[in-house]
């Protein structure tokens, strides 16, 4: 609430948005293979979330399109 708002009595809305993301770096501070570990275990729960809770609506990979890939060469295709 505004200090206006406030002499005033009215209520100021504030609409907030939030976006889930990750910017994923295949290697960093650890070896590729320790991160693709990690990026399974994160796109497979991910996944879970995406299926079972209808107001999680999207997940923002920063534009990236190579940890999708990895996954599917860990995972394999899936239909």
């Amino acid at each position: 609430m505004t200090e206006n708002s406030a002499r005033s009595g009215t209520t100021v809305r504030t609409h907030i948005i939030l976006i889930v993301h990750t910017h994923w770096d295949r290697e960093w501070y650890l070896p590729l293979e320790v991160f693709r570990q990690r990026l399974v275990r994160l796109v497979d729960r991910l996944l879970d979330i995406l299926e079972s809770d209808p107001s999680f609506l999207s997940f923002h990979l920063d534009g990236q399109t190579i940890p999708l890939l990895d996954y599917e060469q860990i995972r394999g295709r899936s239909e």
